[in-house]
């Protein structure tokens, strides 16, 4: 009885393997008139804001090295000893500065000063010298910015020697709960002559992690340092949408580039956001 069961089975397997056989066929065969459902491409083209890294390609890290140099920081005390050194991402807002977050300048009283401020050059940079920056201006409180002259000529005119282009501002409001974000790390190599060769990669850093309903002034993105510039990526291409304006173990908050902006303005340059009230 068992033998009789075994090959039931058998004979059924043989029976579905030999349908589906010919399923196959008929399919592959089938008339010109047939068409199987189409598998939906990649849009990488709509004009929004992307959700993941899968219109990520070479020139996003292109785009995002373009305007973000590393700022080299050397503190020393009353007596002009060196007593520590930073590196900070800067934000080229125009040929004339250069702008980080305003924690890099030491507390009142401190005793503690910023001696010298370098924008690195970086590989793109072509071989140019990185830029010996001028003493820190116009901290805004309220938003967190400090800005650096960068060099002038003799007739005050701009004199940079880097290849960086100015950052176009993106539009923060449009930015929403799940939208990609991606960040620049610096990296300094610091040599025995002195020198300091440096390098700007770009990371995947999460997701916009909240945002209120409405033109909100500011969003939460992951743990990340104060002044982190941030990107979304709309088709790929990177857009400025904030900067990390406090943070946490568990999370930070950004303030939008509509609020950066209006610091651009404070230093007279022009931004996509000046018609707006």
């Amino acid at each position: 009885m068992f033998r009789v069961f075994v090959l039931v089975l058998a004979v059924v397997a043989l029976f579905l393997a030999g349908f589906a056989v010919w399923t196959n066929f008929k399919d592959d065969f089938s008339s010109s008139d047939h068409t199987h459902p189409p598998t939906a491409p990649l849009s990488c083209t709509d004009g929004a804001f992307d959700k993941d890294l899968s219109c990520w390609n070479e020139d996003t890290v292109f785009a995002v090295r373009d305007s973000i140099r590393p700022i080299f920081l050397r503190y020393a005390d009353e007596e002009q000893k060196t007593v520590g050194t930073r590196v900070v991402p800067g934000i080229i807002a125009s040929d004339k500065y250069v702008v980080t977050g305003r924690n890099v300048i030491p507390p009142d009283g401190s005793g503690v000063h910023i001696a010298d401020a370098y924008l690195l050059a970086i590989p793109s940079d072509r071989g140019a010298p990185s830029e010996h920056l001028g003493a820190p201006t116009a901290a805004d409180e309220a938003l967190g910015f400090v800005a650096f002259p960068r060099p002038a000529d003799d007739k005050g005119l701009p004199a940079p020697t880097l290849l960086a282009v100015s950052i176009t501002l993106g539009a923060s409001s449009e930015a929403s709960t799940t939208d990609q974000i991606v960040i620049p790390m610096m990296d300094v190599f610091p040599q025995k002559d002195g020198s300091l060769p440096a390098q700007v990669t770009v990371f995947p850093a999460g997701n916009v992690r909240d945002r209120a309903q409405g033109n909100t002034p500011a969003f939460m993105v992951n743990a990340m340092p104060v002044g982190t510039p941030l990107f979304a990526l709309r088709d790929g291409t990177p857009e400025f949408v904030g900067f990390v304006f406090s943070t946490s173990s568990t999370f930070s908050v950004a303030i939008t580039a509509e609020l950066v902006a209006k610091y651009f303005q404070h230093l007279a340059i022009p931004t996509p956001f000046d018609d707006q009230p």
